[in-house]
């Protein structure tokens, strides 16, 4: 089963793509929703899997660490 968003799902997205570190009310604000409505519509959207999660990305080198990653794929 696909999850059908509509074009305020879709405004949702792309204001928490812009600025994931948001305040709820400031996307709600861009998004042209409540924050009530904000929440309900992200709630559906975890549940659907559409929204996986946050992420943070650590700048290592910033904290003076080196990192070095290998990688090795097989298809």
């Amino acid at each position: 089963m696909s999850f059908m968003s509509d074009t305020i799902d879709r405004r949702i997205l792309r204001q928490l793509l812009a600025e994931p570190e948001a305040p709820a009310a400031a996307l709600a604000e861009r998004a042209g929703v409540t924050p009530a409505s904000l929440w309900r519509r992200m709630e559906r959207m975890r549940e659907a899997g559409v929204l996986k999660g946050v992420q943070a990305r650590i700048d290592w080198r910033a904290m003076g660490w080196a990192v070095e990653v290998s990688l090795r794929f097989t298809l």
